[in-house]
């Protein structure tokens, strides 16, 4: 359930424990970056009509590196 007046999610990557799997980046490319270490990494404040691509993100990492939760 959505609060009342939340526009935004956050997102947070753990770079410690990203293994570079990708799955985020083919859940949700145009939020999640893979850069040239292969640690996964995006802006941590995203539009909430993208929560359920980066719920869906969220529980398919499978290193468990994604955290998302509402503003």
């Amino acid at each position: 359930m959505t609060p009342a007046g939340a526009e935004t999610v956050r997102v947070t990557v753990d770079p410690g424990a990203c293994q570079g799997h990708g799955e985020c980046t083919r859940i949700a490319p145009g939020v999640f970056v893979l850069d040239g270490t292969l640690t996964a990494w995006c802006d941590e404040v995203q539009p909430l009509s993208l929560l359920g691509d980066l719920e869906h993100a969220e529980s398919s990492c499978p290193a468990q590196a994604i955290s998302v939760g509402l503003t």
